[in-house]
């Protein structure tokens, strides 16, 4: 019934309003509390207009973009033992596993601020990171294998992060 009435009301014309329909602050209030239960019972009345949900967006990417995900799952599983090597530079938490990597070159201001944060980050979080410096030229050639192309950038056990990235964003990878 409600929706029955909420689509009769969307369908009248625009000056209906003024012929009586919600003339009063009640009335009003009362036909907005009628369309909320609406939305609220049928939410794809309203999804055109406010866009897809957070979860059908990542569902959609993940199948767009399924070969490119396996494809660097691949290129990180051949790399894991160097990414995540406890012979690296660690930050973080002590005596944890790593688990992410940053990459930083030399003469990198942004990379000194990027190691720092997620220094902090990590600590907090009980995690630990390893620090690769491309200024190796193996550990150059490993991030040209990865694909990534500037620093700083990162590597998860199941993404590669190309460029900075906010610690709260950081947070949520780590959290996942």
């Amino acid at each position: 019934m409600i929706r029955a009435a909420a689509l009769c009301i969307a369908l009248l014309p625009a000056g209906a309003a003024a012929e009586g329909l919600g003339d009063t602050a009640s009335e009003h209030a009362a036909l907005g509390e009628e369309l909320r239960e609406l939305f609220r019972a049928e939410p794809e009345l309203v999804a055109p207009a406010v866009g897809p949900s957070p979860a059908l967006v990542n569902t959609i990417a993940r199948t767009m973009y399924s070969e490119e995900i396996a494809s660097d799952l691949a290129r990180i599983e051949g790399e894991t033992a160097s990414l995540f090597g406890e012979e690296r530079p660690m930050i973080g938490a002590d005596g944890k596993p790593p688990a992410i990597a940053l990459f930083v070159g030399p003469a990198c201001e942004e990379c000194a601020a990027a190691q720092e944060e997620l220094h902090r980050l990590a600590s907090r979080l009980g995690v630990a990171a390893t620090v690769i410096d491309i200024g190796d030229a193996e550990d150059a050639a490993m991030m040209a294998r990865l694909t990534l192309d500037q620093v700083p950038s990162y590597a998860m056990r199941d993404k590669l992060i190309r460029g900075h990235i906010p610690p709260v964003v950081l947070e949520r990878y780590l959290s996942e």
